[in-house]
């Protein structure tokens, strides 16, 4: 019987102590654990909200940008309007002999009538006006020859030699609009990547008879649009989807093109 009334008594004790400790238990659970779930619900919600305004942050720089490049595309366009419309530059374009005594003139009063890039703007790397009946490329302060303007000026590198150079010239479509961006040799020794923005000269019947073209460095393109974010990208596509401008903000691993043109859902 002792021993009965003694297991008894441990049991009971042990039930006490049981429930002191589950007492305690969830004293420190409440104590310590719910001011821990609320301050990690604060911080989740002030990184969202951080994250959120950060979102919008980067949307707004961006519309911004997108502001930026078409008012500089639309200026592009106005001076390329201007220049197609020059009475200089539409009598010019019918000439064929520039470089002869009897018309050296017309070269300069050409030159006399067109902008002065500076006083138009000043984002423009430079524009020139190819006039395919002379094989001429003028703008306000220089004139050359197809073949000198390819030597000693600038042209696209992917074009190895003044014959592949000529070919694209003159047998080559004339698109309207902005191009991607290519590398390009200034001068014979300095390299610069540029977008072009091109339009074809018209005679009266239709015919080609020129082009213009009117670059911008990547330089530029850089300062119109906002900071890159280690890791992503920067792009602009034309109406089509092919791709014109790409900034990558990780240069140790560049896309590929195989890379943009999934990202871009086959488009480019």
């Amino acid at each position: 019987m002792v021993n009965s009334r003694n297991k008894k008594h441990k049991r009971r004790k042990d039930n006490r102590q049981s429930t002191v400790l589950q007492h305690y238990f969830l004293t420190y659970f409440t104590v310590l654990f719910i001011p821990l779930l609320i301050c990690s619900l604060y911080y989740i919600r002030m990184l969202s909200l951080l994250s959120e305004d950060d979102s919008k942050a980067r949307e707004s720089e961006l519309e911004h940008a997108a502001v930026l490049v078409d008012t500089v595309l639309n200026e592009f366009e106005y001076l390329g309007d201007s220049l197609a419309a020059n009475l200089q530059v539409n009598s010019f374009k019918r000439t064929k002999e520039v470089f002869g005594y009897a018309n050296t003139y017309k070269v300069y009063e050409l030159r006399k009538s067109l902008p002065d890039l500076y006083l138009i703007n000043q984002s423009v790397f430079d524009y020139f006006i190819f006039f395919d009946r002379s094989e001429t490329v003028i703008n306000k302060t220089i004139a050359y020859t197809y073949e000198d303007f390819y030597n000693l000026y600038l042209h696209e590198k992917k074009y190895g030699s003044y014959e592949e150079w000529y070919e694209h010239i003159k047998n080559d479509d004339c698109s309207f609009g902005l191009m991607p961006m290519e590398e390009y040799l200034y001068k014979k020794e300095q390299s610069i990547n540029m977008l072009d923005y091109t339009r074809p000269l018209m005679m009266p019947d239709g015919a080609g008879n020129g082009r213009i073209h009117i670059y911008l460095e990547e330089s530029v393109m850089e300062t119109l649009m906002p900071a890159i974010a280690d890791n992503s990208i920067q792009f602009i596509t034309d109406a089509s989807g092919r791709l014109l401008y790409l900034r990558n903000g990780n240069p140790e691993k560049p896309w590929t093109a195989e890379e943009m043109h999934d990202f871009l859902g086959g488009g480019g």
